[in-house]
């Protein structure tokens, strides 16, 4: 991010530039200090607790997270398959076979599904409307525990964005 602003100020410096060129090395600046910000702003309390940076006590900052609702006995075994929406997915479905190692199963010239090993697909789907990579739905395969009286021995839970 440091380098394309500083390639972006360079081709600027003392020149007259259009509106949209503008807008656009702000932005760049803007997911900048975004990034700087929220990458440094983790660690807070390594210098302790109730200080300036982490004002919390350490029973508030470590205490457990309070269950929604009582354990069902489900144990989440395996992603079945992520989806992702972007405008060039052939693209990015490359990035993940070149940085994760993952094998292409199939590319119909819409969407490419690849393997994630033996656990897991995920579907590349083009998506020319979108600026950037989504991810639409996905499926994670669970099992239960069994309990007297029940029949249900897997479950699959489905989520769905609505972007």
């Amino acid at each position: 991010m440091n380098d394309e602003l500083a390639e972006l100020t360079s081709q600027y410096v003392g020149k007259v530039i259009s509106r949209p060129k503008a807008f656009r090395l702000l932005g760049v600046a803007a997911a900048g200090i975004l990034f700087v910000t929220s990458a440094f702003g983790q660690g807070d309390c390594r210098d302790g607790y109730e200080t300036q940076s982490c004002p919390m006590t350490e029973k508030a900052a470590t205490a457990s997270i309070r269950p929604v609702f009582a354990p069902t006995g489900w144990k989440t075994v395996a992603l079945d398959h992520i989806t992702f929406e972007m405008p060039d997915y052939r693209k990015e479905a490359a990035f993940y076979v070149a940085l994760m190692g993952w094998k292409l199963r199939s590319d119909d010239g819409r969407q490419a599904v690849l393997d994630m090993g033996d656990w897991g697909s995920a579907i590349f789907k083009e998506s020319p409307e979108r600026r950037s990579v989504v991810v639409t739905n996905f499926l994670l395969r669970h099992s239960a525990v069994e309990r007297p009286g029940s029949r249900v021995r897997t479950a699959e839970a489905r989520t769905k964005s609505g972007y």
